[in-house]
């Protein structure tokens, strides 16, 4: 009973993790946009967004053993918390931000921000289901800063 309790535990907890760093990028993408244009509202936004790195990481950190995230003898920790938590929400961020820039009828942007989530999730997913896992944490880095850079761009 306990070892399902742990095991329903660890699925859920990824999600919420997950939500938890879309949120916090998010906010902060905003405040940082929200600032170059000199509105001081950009602090409120990254201001949440710390809250929202805040929550994840001391959820992370209060995890049991038991949880594929939670166990202390994993050397590849940075990198599989890149891979299994990261990686998903920067999807998320580009395929959802994707979506709404190609409805409200940005389709460029749109469809560039659509293909670098579909992009990340062929190479991590599809084709790069047996590689390390060190690997996978350098490829989300990559799509991190090409992620702030299209935003960054897209706000000028």
């Amino acid at each position: 009973m306990e070892a399902a309790l742990s095991t329903i535990y660890a699925n859920g907890s990824l999600i919420l993790m997950s939500g938890l760093i879309a949120a916090a990028l998010f906010f902060v993408m905003v405040g940082l946009r929200e600032l170059r244009d000199e509105q001081m509202e950009g602090f409120l936004y990254i201001a949440l967004g710390f809250f929202f790195f805040g929550a994840h990481f001391y959820y992370i950190l209060n995890l049991p053993d038991s949880t594929p995230m939670g166990g202390q003898e994993s050397i590849d920790r940075v990198w599989g918390w890149l891979a299994v938590i990261f990686a998903p929400a920067l999807i998320g961020l580009f395929l959802g931000i994707g979506l709404y820039n190609f409805v409200i009828t940005q389709v460029k942007l749109g469809l560039t921000k659509m293909f670098f989530g579909f992009s990340l999730i062929a190479y991590l997913y599809l084709l790069g289901g047996g590689w390390a896992v060190d690997v996978k944490g350098i490829l989300t880095v990559v799509w991190t800063m090409v992620w702030f850079n299209v935003e960054l761009e897209a706000a000028s």
